[in-house]
């Protein structure tokens, strides 16, 4: 199968006013075109000049680039326990960042705070399902240690 490969002209927009001539190139803290007074931190590029999306898209990258690492940590406590044949308290983990903890969130946040309470849901459920990892593996490994000590006496 012959793979097809589109090539996008843009128009792509870098949502700074920066005075750029052909060759310059884009560096942060110039002033930002979605924000009075703002200077962009970040070097973007887009394909709309709508304000509203890129704010929001912003906002919504902001959480998740929060988020990885705590989901990353969370995943290693999950792996761990799994990896140490505990197969219940595994599926929990595996499944409380979804079932227990982001569905719920969505709606609680969403009558709480909207469209914000939406973007606040996943980065909370990975830092709720990292904490029930910690205790998760916390108890497993109290269990763990009490046995050893049973045996050796």
């Amino acid at each position: 199968m012959e793979s097809k490969i589109t090539q996008d002209y843009g128009p792509f927009y870098h949502g700074t006013k920066a005075d750029l001539k052909t060759g310059d190139l884009l560096e942060p803290n110039y002033n930002s075109n979605y924000g009075e007074g703002k200077k962009a931190n970040y070097v973007y590029l887009t394909a709309t000049l709508d304000a509203e999306v890129i704010a929001q898209g912003s906002i919504i990258l902001l959480g998740l680039m929060w988020s990885l690492p705590v989901y990353g940590a969370q995943m290693v406590g999950a792996v761990t326990v799994q990896a140490m044949g505990k197969a219940k308290a595994s599926f929990l983990l595996s499944f409380a960042r979804q079932g227990f903890f982001y569905i719920p969130l969505l709606f609680i946040l969403h009558k709480m705070a909207g469209l914000k309470g939406l973007i606040l849901a996943q980065p909370l459920a990975d830092f709720l399902a990292l904490v029930l990892s910690i205790a998760v593996l916390t108890i497993i490994i109290k269990q763990a240690n009490d046995n050893v000590q049973k045996t050796a006496v």
